[in-house]
């Protein structure tokens, strides 16, 4: 009777262990999952800002300033 209180309670210790074990593993997996895809934002906003274009001309009529914003179409291609 004795031993099966001590199997039941080793086996319960040794069960709430893995699961924490398990939980920590699955965070840190989830923050390098996360720093990745916050990576791939960051170069994708990068790339965009690549695209755009600013000019400006004075316009002599009423000699204020005069701008062109051109977005370039980018596209990028996943593997």
């Amino acid at each position: 009777m004795e031993n099966d209180y001590l199997g039941e309670r080793l086996k319960e210790i040794i069960k709430n262990r893995i699961n924490e074990e398990l939980e920590e593993e699955i965070e840190k997996e989830a923050e390098r999952f996360k720093r990745k895809l916050i990576d791939r934002k960051d170069n994708y906003v990068a790339e965009i800002m690549k695209g755009i274009r600013i000019y400006h001309e004075e316009d002599p009529i009423s000699f204020g300033m005069n701008y062109k914003i051109l977005f370039e179409n980018i596209t990028r291609l996943e593997k």
